[in-house]
């Protein structure tokens, strides 16, 4: 994807749709799998989730190695898409050479204080979208937990350009995501 209103607008479908598998399948229901996969879908369908690119693609998004191929393990975010650039055929120590993070994604489906620590590794991410998927009990209380996200991003001061975030509330009491895009400053 290469215009981020697009990419963010697809992501708003793709959420949109695990909350209607969510309502399909009832409790029990793996949130951040399904939020991991949906994403993973849109970034790159063919890109490995090990960081270790043999499909030709110049993008991967990164679970751990340890982990399963579907994206299900982490590297420093629950979802992350790094763009690599090939080393000079002399280069002994890098096989690849990492360019860019077009997408930071972390998913809390916890308590408060879970999603405010989440969110911090956002804060420090220097990637073109970041995205931030949490729950709430009631609808009523999205604009207030959206609000103190803007406050931290406005407090942060970081080096350099900030990139632009999306905020997905999963709405327990509407069964439905509610979302806010702070663009970049």
């Amino acid at each position: 994807m290469d215009d981020i209103g697009d990419f963010i607008d697809a992501i708003r479908r793709a959420l949109e749709g695990v909350a209607r598998d969510a309502q399909q399948s009832g409790s029990g229901f793996e949130w951040t799998s399904e939020v991991k996969r949906a994403v993973r879908e849109i970034v790159d369908p063919a890109a490995p989730c090990d960081g270790e690119n043999t499909s030709g693609s110049r993008y991967s998004v990164y679970g751990h190695k340890r982990e399963k191929a579907d994206c299900t393990g982490e590297w420093l975010f629950d979802l992350c898409w790094l763009d690599y650039v090939a080393v000079p055929d002399d280069e002994k120590s890098c096989k690849k050479y990492l360019r860019a993070m077009p997408l930071a994604m972390e998913s809390e489906f916890g308590g408060p204080e879970e999603v405010c620590d989440d969110f911090g590794k956002l804060l420090v991410a220097r990637a073109a979208l970041k995205v931030m998927v949490f729950s709430d009990k009631n609808q009523a209380n999205t604009g207030s937990r959206f609000g103190a996200m803007r406050r931290q991003i406005k407090a942060f001061e970081g080096i350099g350009p900030d990139g632009e975030y999306l905020l997905c509330c999963w709405c327990n009491d509407t069964e439905d995501f509610t979302f806010d895009h702070v663009p970049a400053a």
